[in-house]
């Protein structure tokens, strides 16, 4: 099972129907300006796919495939700060989403779970929305607190264990660990201040912007929804924000100390609850943000 699974993800079959599907949801406008740091566009791989198919297909199937650094790409923040976005290069994306198209394929590798609504196969926003609003017409006190710096922050040797752990498919354990261990290109000394601005750290965290890393996340965070999961507690998590719906403030206030105790033993944490951070406590009739949108009463109910 576990060699076929390389054997699958690897063939130069599997390689263009995931390349299809990759092709055709990179807008014309952007297949000449996408390449990472090899300078191979969309276009240059499209124009060469079977030859470079057939190479990539080696490559996995010898253990010698090496996943390129990352490049960087600076967004600016609505409070004058950056966020960094890694670009890798095309055929590193390919064959990471092949890895995660594979996986996610199957029922018991594709990390879904009660408490879990982010970068799952066919999860959309709106359909989580509408899960909050059925649970806050029932516990109308919300408890609301997102991970601080949760990508950067994920410690890599305890990723890599739960990946070993929970993918019982050791032909692939190589090249998923290999992504983990991704880094930056530092081109220049800017980019080397920039960076380490942002609190990045070479050896920790995943970086933002390759396939695998929500994947990832969701990994790194399964034991932390399946506990809130069997204490029966209505939580809504999409990626690093959630929600915990319940009956009163003492109980948000519970929940707090118990998410900062479950979060401590894998290294993240969450910001305090005082005034002034993100992590808040809502009444009934408080409005209460979440991916964007406020969910509060209106009207009557």
């Amino acid at each position: 099972m576990s060699s076929s699974a390389l054997k699958t993800i690897s063939s130069c079959k599997y390689l263009s129907l995931v390349w299809d599907d990759m092709y055709k949801k990179t807008p014309k406008a952007k297949r000449d300006f996408s390449a990472g740091i090899d300078a191979l566009s969309v276009t240059y791989i499209e124009n060469n796919k079977q030859e470079i198919f057939k190479d990539i297909s080696d490559r996995i199937r010898s253990g010698t495939y090496k996943f390129s650094p990352l490049k960087p790409h600076f967004l600016p923040k609505p409070d004058g700060k950056e966020r960094l976005i890694c670009v890798p290069t095309v055929q590193d994306r390919l064959v990471q989403r092949a890895l995660l198209k594979y996986l996610s394929g199957q029922r018991k590798y594709c990390m879904r779970n009660k408490v879990s609504f982010g970068f799952l196969p066919g999860s959309k926003v709106s359909e989580t929305l509408i899960h909050a609003q059925h649970k806050r017409q029932s516990l109308s006190w919300v408890y609301k607190a997102d991970i601080s710096s949760f990508f950067d922050e994920i410690d890599r040797s305890i990723l890599k264990e739960k990946i070993k752990r929970r993918i019982r498919l050791s032909s692939l354990h190589d090249l998923l660990c290999s992504v983990v261990d991704t880094e930056v290109y530092i081109a220049n000394n800017n980019i080397k201040k920039r960076i380490k601005k942002l609190g990045i750290r070479n050896g920790k965290g995943i970086r933002q912007g390759m396939p695998l890393s929500p994947y990832f996340s969701n990994i790194f965070l399964e034991k932390f929804d399946l506990t809130i999961q069997e204490k029966e507690i209505r939580m809504i998590r999409y990626a690093d924000d959630f929600l915990i719906f319940t009956d009163s403030e003492q109980r948000c206030r519970d929940h707090h100390s118990m998410c900062e105790n479950l979060l401590s033993k894998i290294g993240l944490a969450i910001h305090p609850l005082t005034s002034g951070t993100k992590t808040t406590i809502s009444s009934p009739n408080e409005a209460v943000e979440f991916l964007g949108l406020n969910i509060e009463k209106k009207g009557g109910g």
